[in-house]
Parts: C-alpha cells; sequence; structure tokens
C-alpha cells in the first residue's frame, strides 16, 4: 500500500497518511453483481458484508474498515434499457475509499440519483473518480478519468510471475473452514 489520502477532515485539503506505506495490499475486482435501482446501495451493502465475512472467516483480514483494513470502491453506471444506443448511458463513476458498509449504502445510493438527474435533464457527464463527504451524504469529484481503461497494470521488475498449480489450489480449498454462505445454507437445510 502507498499510503491513505484523507479527503474530509480539513476543508479543501487531502491529508495523506503513510503509516501503511509497505503494507501488502490485497485488491479483489468482482464483475457487475447490482442491477436493481431501488435496493442498489442495501445490495452493495450486502455485498461487502458477505466478503468482510468471507475474508474474515479464511483469516486473511480483520476486514476492519473503520482501521483502513478494508476499503471499498463502489462504480457506479446507470442507463435506461431503451437508451443502450445513448453514448452516455452506462458512463460509470467510481466511488474512492469507502470506509463502512453505511458509507457504501448512502453514497451508492446517491451517486445514482445524482445520475439519473443528469441523464433527465439530458446533460452529460464524464467518468470520473468521486468521494463520498458523509456529513452532506453527497458525492464529489476527485479526478476525471480521461481514458476508460483504468488500469494500466505493467508488469513489476522485481516481483516474479507466480504460477499456481490446479493441485496446490485443490489442497488450499480442502483446508479451508467451513465458508459463512456454506454454513447459512447448511443451517437453513
Amino acid at each position: 500500500d502507498t499510503g491513505k489520502s484523507i479527503h474530509d477532515v480539513l476543508p479543501g485539503k487531502v491529508l495523506l497518511n503513510y503509516n501503511r506505506a509497505g503494507i501488502g495490499l490485497m485488491e479483489i475486482v468482482t464483475e457487475p453483481h447490482i442491477t436493481q435501482v431501488p435496493s442498489s446501495g442495501k445490495e452493495a451493502g450486502a455485498f461487502l458484508k458477505r466478503i468482510r465475512d468471507l475474508l474474515r472467516k479464511i483469516g486473511v483480514s480483520n476486514a476492519q474498515m473503520e482501521e483502513g483494513s478494508l476499503r471499498c470502491d463502489v462504480n457506479v453506471s446507470v442507463f435506461s434499457p431503451s437508451a443502450m444506443a445513448d453514448p452516455l448511458s452506462g458512463t460509470r463513476c467510481e466511488l474512492k475509499n469507502m470506509n463502512s458498509i453505511k458509507a457504501v449504502i448512502a453514497a451508492t445510493d446517491y451517486e445514482i440519483q445524482r445520475q439519473i438527474s443528469i441523464l433527465e435533464q439530458g446533460c452529460e457527464f464524464k467518468q470520473e473518480t468521486r468521494g463520498y463527504d458523509a456529513k452532506r451524504n453527497k458525492t464529489f469529484a476527485i479526478r476525471s478519468k480521461e481514458d476508460a481503461p483504468d488500469y494500466r497494470y505493467m508488469p513489476e521488475p522485481d516481483v516474479p510471475e507466480i504460477v499456481i498449480s490446479e493441485g496446490l489450489v485443490d489442497e488450499i480449498r480442502q483446508d479451508l473452514p467451513e465458508l459463512p454462505d456454506e454454513l447459512r445454507g447448511r443451517l437453513r437445510r
């Protein structure tokens, strides 16, 4: 991890905390999962809870969001199925470094309504990274994204490529404890 940006302490200023610099950072990137506008924030929160529970159960993180052990970036894009040909439809904004499940729910719901309002007014908006101000319950622009590809992965010259065999994956899978979704399913049955 390179450090932590703190956006909501001093108005108009960003504080930098390098206490985490040099600590390994794991990033989980998922496919889009949430498709219903009325319940999107709650769905995002529930999805994050499942990931948090999984990380805790397998022992890779305490997943304490308030400590910075877990952060969440949420990509929000709205569109009308009838407007799929519209180039503005589905423009994505990334909500960066959400630090609580409550913030994920509120920021997601706010951003959905913000984007819907802009599109209903016939205006356009650009792909960008946004922060969330919990006190005002609003998202705010952090930086624009000039190109659609966010991630320009480049090989790290000091870290060799790691090849993990299917056998090792199967062995690890066998040693995992009962995972939260499996436990809930077993208890329901």
